[in-house]
């Protein structure tokens, strides 16, 4: 089990100061970051776990729900990627990663443009390779 300290507000449920949220998960957290209402952490292993406000896909988890809870993000799974997950990042409403190589992941809300797509499709629901 890991725990973070969280000040803010998470799927309604408001923190005014750092309190304690607990991970529930047998693995060593290396880095969090915050985004206005959603939360990443990269685990130990490159495994990335997203929750909160995913109104526009900003969890990376391929459609729009929010989740109370840590949900590891298949998508950026070190098997599939051929690679680990080096660093996270959030924006307001959007997400990204980088992995050992450089190379950048992103999605979440793309209405101008931030996830790097080339377009200004309302959102990126799952992590897209940002061509460089």
């Amino acid at each position: 089990m890991v725990q973070i300290l969280l000040c803010g507000c998470l799927n309604g449920r408001i923190y005014p100061q750092l309190s304690p949220v607990e991970i529930r998960y047998p693995v060593v957290c290396r880095q969090v970051a915050c985004g206005r209402k959603h939360i990443l952490a990269l685990m130990e292993g490159g495994h990335v776990f997203s929750w909160g406000t995913g109104f526009f896909g900003q969890l990376g988890q391929g459609d729009d729900n929010s989740w109370d809870s840590p949900r590891l993000l298949r998508a950026l799974d070190p098997r599939k990627l051929g690679c680990q997950v080096t660093s996270v990042v959030c924006g307001g409403s959007h997400s990204g990663a980088v992995t050992p190589s450089g190379a950048a992941l992103m999605w979440g809300l793309n209405r101008n443009g931030q996830t790097g797509t080339g377009s200004k499709e309302d959102s990126v629901l799952q992590p897209w390779r940002v061509d460089l």
